[in-house]
């Protein structure tokens, strides 16, 4: 299993964006079911379409990703009372990543997962972070 982050999706959304070639062989090798099963959060579906909208102003954009997330292969998890527990700690204990990282963190630990696509470095040393390698 692999937790997808919210920068992946946006680069994804955004052509300007200087990861979106690599977020479109990430997401390509994901539904291709490169990483096994793929999953999100309802908060990165939140930040995804929220900061592509922010980002480039452009409605139709963000409401597009939003309709890709939801009819994807990728599922998308509720963060549960348990996870926002946990991210609350986390937030508490790394100082170098929003709450919604965190939930990310809370989501992963609370089903055994290790591995998320990002180009957060944020994550670095505490998870395994596939998408920093070549970007």
């Amino acid at each position: 299993m692999i937790f997808i982050d919210s920068s992946v999706f946006i680069a994804y959304a955004n052509k300007r964006d200087r990861f979106h070639s690599r977020a479109e062989t990430l997401i390509r090798d994901t539904v291709q079911g490169e990483y096994g099963q793929a999953i999100t959060s309802d908060y990165i579906f939140d930040e995804v379409v929220t900061t592509t909208l922010v980002r480039t102003r452009d409605f139709q954009l963000a409401k597009s990703i939003g309709e890709y997330l939801l009819s994807s292969e990728v599922d998308m998890m509720r963060v549960e009372e348990k996870d926002f527990e946990m991210a609350w700690e986390f937030f508490a204990k790394y100082r170098n990543l929003s709450f919604t990282d965190c939930t990310c963190l809370g989501v992963m630990k609370a089903r055994n997962m290790r591995r998320i696509e990002s180009f957060d470095s944020g994550f670095l040393g505490k998870a395994d972070v596939v998408g920093l390698e070549s970007g």
